[in-house]
Formats: C-alpha cells, sequence, structure tokens
C-alpha cells in the first residue's frame, strides 16, 4: 500500500520546509516582476496569491517535471504580465520575460534561467537578440500607473 504525501506528517513537513526554501530564493525576483508590472501597491499582493497558490499544490508541483516553470507560470498568471504586458516587442512570451528580467531587471542570465525554469543558454540567446536600449518599456516601472484606475474610469 503506498501513502500519499498529503496522509504522511513526516512527508509534509519536509514539502513545507522545501518550500519556504524555495520562497526566500524566488520572493526577490518574484517580488521586482510584479512590481514592474502591477506597481509598489498590487505588486507584493500578486505574489502573496501567487505563493499561496504554489503552497497548495506543493507536492504536486515538486512532483512536476520542470517545478521552477509550473511555479513561475503561477507567479506570471497571477501579475496578469501577459494580458497587460509592458510595450516591449517579444516573439514569445518567454523571449518577453527574458527581456523583462535581464534587461528591465538588471537579473543575470543564468539567474533569469533559473528564476524562470529553463536551460541558461535559451535564455541568454532571447536575452540578446535585441539591444538592451530596445528593452526599456515607454513608462517607467516605478510609475504608479498600474495601482491607480484608467482616467475613464473603465
Amino acid at each position: 500500500m503506498t501513502v500519499s504525501a498529503s496522509w504522511c506528517p513526516a512527508r509534509r513537513a519536509r514539502g513545507a520546509v522545501v518550500f519556504e526554501g524555495f520562497r526566500t530564493l524566488y520572493a526577490g525576483p518574484y517580488l521586482a516582476y510584479a512590481r514592474v508590472h502591477l506597481g509598489p501597491r498590487r505588486g507584493p499582493d500578486a505574489v502573496e496569491r501567487a505563493f499561496g497558490a504554489l503552497v497548495r499544490h506543493w507536492l504536486r508541483i515538486v512532483g512536476s517535471s520542470n517545478p521552477a516553470v509550473a511555479a513561475w507560470e503561477q507567479l506570471v498568471a497571477h501579475t496578469g504580465s501577459r494580458v497587460r504586458p509592458l510595450p516591449l516587442a517579444a516573439r514569445s512570451p518567454l523571449e518577453y520575460d527574458a527581456v523583462v528580467l535581464h534587461h528591465l531587471l538588471d537579473y543575470s542570465v543564468a539567474r533569469t534561467a533559473d528564476i524562470t525554469g529553463h536551460h541558461p543558454s535559451k535564455i541568454g540567446y532571447l536575452a540578446r537578440t535585441r539591444p538592451a536600449t530596445a528593452a526599456r518599456p515607454a513608462r517607467p516601472a516605478a510609475e504608479s500607473a498600474p495601482d491607480e484606475p484608467p482616467p475613464d474610469g473603465s
């Protein structure tokens, strides 16, 4: 008989320790990404919601073929960066994330790969396919516009 992780207290405890380690490693970059998309007030809330979703499904995520990708997709979903991206030209969602993390937020190619769960050579290629100046969005990252309602009230 196989005992599932949800019924095994020792396994659940190990999962909690691993999750806290993961959170410690990725909270900073996740928060930076969320703030650049949502502003200083809404960014932290999106990160907390993403980590909440991650902890609820942690044992499944850790058991997946690429936990970092699964976790990154949760963050992206909670920031809405695919729905309301920054005005950057990117050919794919991963290229967009590589440009934001590497060029706008100044993470190294290796750290960007670690954050997104993709191979450093792929991130390096995607980050180098454009000049750094082309990565700057029209609105500054610190602008608080995403926290404020649109001027037309919609």
